[in-house]
């Protein structure tokens, strides 16, 4: 259930396992250098369809048929060159080519496709990605580099998804700011498939949710500083709080810049989950949850959009997640919620916390079931672990590793889903002590340091590009249908 409240008339209000613990540089600029998505003036005319919901329920923008405009524009123009150069990264350590995308199954046709409908500027879709991992995502580094590719080449449509009350005081995203008020003893609950468990195991699409009584509690997610070297992010135009209604629940006020603009009650009869957007001119902006007090609200995140077209990217790490603890998450409410994000692609990088379990088969294919049923036209897809080494002070590579990039690849084969072997990707064998060695992997010989995971997350993206420029080449009408 959804709910949205407009706040135009308050316009002139606003102001325009253990973690990694390494710390990134602030903000570090992207290394990719593709160009940003050409501006809506450049585009087919458009026409508002009032009659058809668009994503997150506001009026669907759709272009006209560009062989109904005239005679003469029946041929597909093609795409701009710019959009399918090759993504750039650093090939200082791993020097070996990038693996390719492969496998079948539904929706990767979709998925170009929408990216060429985004790449023509003729419409404010929003192509949406949904990335999974354990605490090598934790801190977004993965899945932030490959958004900052994405969004440089195809518009930045938003930031994306951000758990509530930061479940960890490692948990950060790139390009954005997030916290909760107050700091010190917080009130905040925090529970997780992978973590504290809850007993109706409601955690949200995420795998994390947090829950308090207490009066004046907040959560709050910004908009990363305008000053800072963040290339995207700096603006967005919607928000989305999702939450838990039922019986006894609590009630929150949403504040943005200081200004409550929405009052919610999470009380109800029955037990599911729900959201609230609320929209705003698209700037620099602050949002807050401020628990009200008395019965206790639980509240699994916020997501930051923008109005225009582009791409949005969830990070959706959760420390020592693995299929097996996933598989054990509420199905109804996990399948209600993948439902109203409608992602595009599902991503899942997982594997490392299970490493001496043998198969995972019968666990990924419970997880998947779920995905399946909410999103039976998207794209799924398993990526290998990392490699990792046999202790934290031996960075020899662990064998279970390639043992496991194979049980999951012959997985992918039979559940007919997508596969990226991550593991070949960073090198194979051997590659862990290479990056510990050069400061792309922390000492500990398991995670991803802020270089080493922004460098595998951009080859991902070069490699998602590489796959939607060979559809682009192929199929010359892409994005005009």
């Amino acid at each position: 259930m959804r709910k949205t409240s407009s706040i135009a008339a308050l316009a002139a209000l606003f102001a325009a396992c253990g973690g990694p613990p390494q710390t990134p540089p602030a903000q570090a600029p992207a290394r990719d250098t593709a160009p940003a998505a050409p501006s809506a003036s450049s585009a087919v005319p458009a026409v508002t369809d009032a009659n058809t919901a668009s994503d997150a329920g506001s009026v669907a923008t759709t272009a006209l048929d560009a062989s109904a405009a005239s005679p003469s524009a029946r041929a597909c123009a093609p795409i701009a060159a710019s959009f399918s150069e090759p993504v750039a990264f650093s090939r200082g350590v791993v020097t070996s080519a990038v693996p390719r995308v492969v496998g079948e199954g539904p929706g990767l046709t979709a998925f170009h496709e929408k990216l060429a409908r985004v790449a023509r500027g003729g419409n404010t879709e929003k192509v949406r990605v949904a990335f999974y991992g354990d605490s090598q995502m934790t801190r977004d580094f993965i899945s932030g580099a490959f958004r900052r590719a994405l969004q440089a080449r195809f518009g930045d449509a938003g930031h994306g998804f951000v758990a509530a009350a930061r479940p960890w005081g490692w948990y950060e995203h790139m390009d954005v700011r997030h916290d909760v008020t107050p700091k010190e003893d917080t009130p905040w609950g925090i529970f997780a498939a992978s973590g504290r468990q809850l007993g109706d195991k409601i955690y949200g699409f995420a795998n994390i949710a947090a829950e308090t009584s207490r009066g004046g509690a907040t959560t709050w997610v910004a908009t990363a500083y305008g000053a800072g070297a963040s290339p995207v992010g700096k603006t967005a135009g919607s928000a989305e709080i999702f939450y838990l209604k039922r019986p006894n629940g609590g009630g929150f006020n949403v504040l943005v810049d200081g200004a409550k603009v929405e009052e919610v009650s999470t009380e109800s009869e029955t037990v599911e989950p729900a959201s609230v957007r609320v929209k705003f001119p698209d700037g620099p902006h602050k949002v807050e949850a401020v628990v009200k007090g008395g019965h206790a609200v639980r509240i699994f995140g916020t997501s930051l959009e923008r109005e225009n077209a582009g791409v949005v990217v969830d990070s959706l790490g959760a420390g020592a997640l693995n299929f097996e603890l996933l598989a054990h998450v509420d199905s109804a409410t996990r399948v209600a919620q993948l439902r109203e994000r409608k992602y595009d692609l599902v991503i899942f990088l997982l594997g490392t916390n299970l490493l001496g379990a043998g198969s995972q088969r019968k666990w990924v294919t419970a997880v998947l079931d779920d995905f399946k049923k909410a999103l039976p036209d998207t794209a799924l897809m398993l990526m290998s672990p990392p490699d990792q080494g046999m202790s934290h002070t031996d960075s020899s590579s662990n064998p279970a590793v390639a043992r496991l990039a194979k049980d999951l690849k012959d997985t992918a084969d039979a559940e007919h889903v997508l596969f990226w072997d991550f593991y070949e990707g960073m090198g194979g064998k051997g590659a862990i002590r290479a990056f510990v060695r050069t400061g792309l992997g922390e000492p500990d010989c398991v995670h991803l340091g802020f270089s080493g995971a922004s460098l595998m997350g951009t080859r991902f993206a070069a490699e998602i590009v590489r796959g939607w420029k060979a559809y682009v080449d192929a199929t010359p009408e892409a994005g005009c249908r």
